[in-house]
């Protein structure tokens, strides 16, 4: 094969100025960095690869010595908060167990510091005396408002003042013996004729086993016991409290009487009176009523406490 000649090989193709710039370019190929910058870049490089990189656990030691200590001083305030508050919360506990021993004065000390007070005061007094003296058997308050009576003289000129103490007296007799008697508040039938159970709630003020409720029973309108549930114990923290008992032996028209009993004073608080069919409202009973069932069994052996 021929190798092709050009036609003219005295012809020169290059561009003017050409020869220049191919001289500058030959030229710059040949310009090479600084050898001290060399040795500069190369050093670098090799410390860098040569320290050491930080370890996994290295890198948790700062986030967890810092969430240790905001974990502490939470627990610190807490602590401190629930101390000062159960220090608060015992100092205002204190004062009111004491308040609670002198908040009700006595019957005695009021009526004392009443013998001043005004006629009209004294007359507004009167008719509650008068309420409470309906609420209660004659037999039982009898006694009591004589005893008051006969304490008050009468002084010549003061027969007014007179007989403002002695209403103010026999208020304060009446009340004293309803404090000792026990009070039934409600009664709740259930059972079929002739074996209904009574749920009874009684109000009494108990003071443990030298003071208590001792029982409390359904009595015919004659006077005739018909149930009588036993009490074991006092309710000293427990008032009103209810406990029930049956079967009586009534009819649901039957009309009974529901009583309960102290073992100081005996009977002598609120009753209940009615029927199955009607229900139960508060009644005062006939003087003397069926007071020799105090003696009839069954009666409590024993307190537990």
């Amino acid at each position: 094969m021929a190798t092709r000649k050009p036609d003219n090989p005295k012809r020169d193709d290059r561009l003017p100025g050409e020869d220049d710039l191919s001289g500058i370019y030959h030229g710059g190929g040949r310009d090479l960095p600084p050898p001290a910058l060399d040795a500069h870049i190369l050093a670098a490089a090799q410390g860098a690869v040569s320290r050491p990189a930080p370890t996994r656990h290295a890198r948790w030691v700062l986030p967890l010595s810092t969430a240790a200590v905001v974990v502490l001083a939470v627990g610190v305030v807490l602590l401190m908060t629930k101390q000062g508050t159960l220090n608060h919360r015992s100092a205002l506990e204190v004062p009111n167990e004491y308040s609670a021993v002198t908040a009700s004065p006595s019957v005695a000390d009021t009526v004392r510091n009443e013998e001043p007070v005004a006629a009209a005061k004294a007359k507004r007094a009167a008719p509650a005396a008068e309420q409470l003296a309906e609420s209660v058997a004659p037999s039982s308050a009898a006694p009591v408002v004589a005893a008051q009576k006969a304490e008050i003289p009468q002084a010549p000129g003061t027969t007014q003042e007179a007989e403002r103490a002695r209403t103010r007296s026999t208020a304060a007799g009446v009340v004293a013996m309803k404090t000792q008697g026990a009070d039934v508040t409600a009664v709740q039938v259930s059972g079929s004729p002739g074996r209904y159970d009574f749920n009874v709630t009684v109000k009494s003020p108990d003071t443990g086993c030298q003071q208590y409720a001792d029982w409390w029973e359904v009595v015919s309108e004659e006077g005739r016991l018909l149930y009588r549930r036993v009490l074991f114990h006092s309710h000293v923290g427990e008032q009103p409290f209810t406990r029930s008992g049956g079967p009586v032996p009534i009819q649901a028209d039957t009309v009974v009487w529901v009583r309960a009993h102290m073992s100081t004073s005996g009977y002598g608080g609120a009753l209940l009176k009615g029927s199955v069919r009607g229900g139960f409202t508060a009644a005062v009973p006939p003087a003397d009523f069926a007071t020799g069932l105090a003696k009839q069994s069954p009666l409590p052996d024993g307190c537990a406490f």
